[in-house]
């Protein structure tokens, strides 16, 4: 997820408008679009207002997650369900697995097909 991207995320969780953001910020809402589309990149300065206004830290709002991290979910209700596959029992993870491969093996079939349909 980009900061731009968390930055809208973090905002929409507190169900600000744009124009509410940039007020706490001091700056012109035009100023936070770009910030929010990845158009222009805050300063350090700049940073530490929006993660204090939002809540959080700079790190959170620069780091970028593992290749591993929930955080590359964007959809927030399967990052909530895969976040509590950590507490579910031996069984219920093995049926998990054959239910996932499943979906894989299924969405790569139809990816190989439609690419030789295309051909």
């Amino acid at each position: 997820m980009s900061l731009g991207s968390r930055i809208v995320s973090l905002r929409r969780q507190k169900n600000w408008k744009q124009v509410e953001l940039a007020e706490k910020l001091g700056v012109a809402q035009r100023q936070l679009v770009r910030w929010e589309n990845d158009q222009s990149r805050p300063r350090a300065p700049a940073l530490k207002t929006i993660a204090k206004a939002l809540d959080t830290t700079v790190e959170a709002l620069i780091s970028e997650p593992s290749p591993q991290s929930l955080e590359r979910i964007e959809d927030p209700e399967l990052r909530e369900l895969l976040g509590c596959i950590p507490d579910f029992a031996k069984s219920k993870l093995d049926a998990l697995k054959v239910l996932l491969r499943d979906m894989v093996t299924s969405h790569q079939v139809t990816r190989v097909t439609s690419r030789h349909q295309s051909a």
